[in-house]
């Protein structure tokens, strides 16, 4: 048996000894691991299709109705595309949507998270979320001289 260990480490020996000395090193601690896109990839031949972008722009409306107004834009839709959204999420984490490029939704008075969704036949893409705050709330003006004297 010894004999057996003596030519299996005479081998790797052998072995080792034509490799140039950073091979032999030992390795290099694990760089973390991430998720990439096909836009992280080089793209040498420029044959890759630019990656699908959606926008929004929304703010808060009180006429006729306490709500959202919005528009949604892309750049670069597949031609998989299926259709667009906006998704609104109040503060309880409640969400709602509507399938219109743009349009007004009736969400009421408070303080609302909203994105834009660009479907395609095999997913979706999603632009960032952003804050609206729907307060229709009117102060009415004091009429007069109040006397509080009673």
């Amino acid at each position: 048996m010894n004999a057996t260990l003596t030519s299996a480490t005479a081998l790797a020996l052998t072995l080792v000894a034509g490799l140039p000395a950073t091979l032999l090193a030992a390795p290099a601690a694990a760089a973390p691991t991430t998720a990439t896109a096909h836009t992280d990839i080089d793209d040498f031949d420029g044959d890759l299709e630019p990656d699908p972008k959606v926008f929004i722009e929304a703010s808060a409306t009180c006429e006729p109705d306490a709500g959202i107004t919005y528009v949604i834009t892309t750049h670069h839709s597949p031609d998989n595309a299926t259709g667009i959204e906006m998704q609104w999420m109040d503060e309880n984490g409640a969400t709602s949507q509507n399938l219109a490029e743009h349009d007004t939704v009736p969400s009421g008075e408070g303080v609302f998270d909203v994105r834009a969704l660009l479907h395609t036949t095999t997913g979706f893409s999603a632009s960032d979320w952003q804050q609206v705050v729907v307060d229709c709330d009117t102060d009415l003006p004091l009429r007069g001289t109040p006397d509080f004297t009673g």
